[in-house]
């Protein structure tokens, strides 16, 4: 399982984003939970494993404008 939290501190409370590269079911999970806490996922596309499961999902539900 392979995932960081990069936690930048502005001046306005501290934004916090998910970074996903590989990873495995637990990373998925956390996913799951940190998007329900509306914190926001950046998804490395061939990066592998879960990162890619995901990136092949989205980019397959999502509407093409």
């Amino acid at each position: 399982m392979f995932y960081f939290c990069i936690v930048v501190v502005g001046a306005i409370g501290v934004p916090v984003v998910l970074l996903v590269l590989e990873g495995g079911p637990n990373t998925v999970r956390t996913m799951c939970e940190l998007i329900k806490k509306k914190i926001p996922a950046v998804v490395v596309d061939g990066s592998g494993r879960a990162a890619d499961v995901v990136a092949y999902a989205y980019s397959h539900t999502v509407k093409k404008r």
